[in-house]
């Protein structure tokens, strides 16, 4: 992926915090990374943004790309999807 020069990359992590309260069966799953959280601020305070990652093809890697493209982010380079997605 070669993003347009007005495009601010960032590159890195982006994984999944699982968190697991007290007194809480049930697991919080909240996508996250520095990397991937700077990408999120920029496009949030209006900078066209790009993450130069790697996202893995199961639950947690739908989670994380559902999370980057709902604010906004470019990914690259291209990760396969899963089948039926």
């Amino acid at each position: 992926m070669t993003p347009p020069a007005d495009v601010i990359t960032v590159v890195g992590e982006a994984l999944v915090d699982v968190i697991v309260r007290a007194g809480s069966d049930e697991p919080a799953l909240h996508p996250g990374g520095s990397p991937a959280n700077v990408a999120v601020a920029l496009s949030r305070l209006g900078q066209r943004a790009a993450l130069v990652t790697q996202i893995g093809t199961d639950d947690y890697g739908a989670l994380l790309r559902a999370h980057l493209e709902t604010n906004g982010v470019r990914l690259g380079p291209p990760t396969p999807r899963r089948a039926g997605r």
